[in-house]
């Protein structure tokens, strides 16, 4: 994922927009799985963007755990 090209109030506009794209590759309420970093095999819910240098989600774990900011590149969007 390369050097974000939005601000974090562009990217935060795209993401409760449910506007996807290469800047914003997650959005509301995707449900995504933590695949490496400290949290991986976690899995819950996107709530916001919370810095765009580098990409980073706040994630509501759905094991009630309490909210986590993960990396977008620690997340994988969860598979039905």
């Amino acid at each position: 994922m390369g050097k974000m090209v939005v601000d974090l109030e562009e990217a935060r506009t795209a993401f409760y927009a449910m506007a996807r794209s290469e800047e914003v590759p997650f959005v509301v309420n995707d449900v995504v799985d933590l695949v490496t970093g400290p949290h991986a095999g976690t899995g819950g819910a996107l709530i916001s963007i919370e810095s765009v240098d580098p990409l980073t989600y706040l994630v509501e774990r759905g094991d009630g755990g309490g909210d986590l900011l993960v990396p977008a590149k620690n997340l994988r969007l969860r598979q039905p």
